[in-house]
C-alpha cells in the first residue's frame, strides 16, 4: 500500500508541475 501511495504521490507532483492553477483540485484529490 505504501509503494502505491508513494507512485501516486511521484503521479500527483508531475501534475502539479502542469497545473499549479488548479490548486484547488489538488487539494480536493488529496482530501479522499
Amino acid at each position: 500500500v505504501i509503494e502505491y501511495i508513494h507512485s501516486l504521490q511521484e503521479k500527483v507532483q508531475k501534475y502539479e508541475s502542469l497545473y499549479q492553477e488548479h490548486d484547488e483540485d489538488k487539494i480536493k484529490m488529496m482530501a479522499w
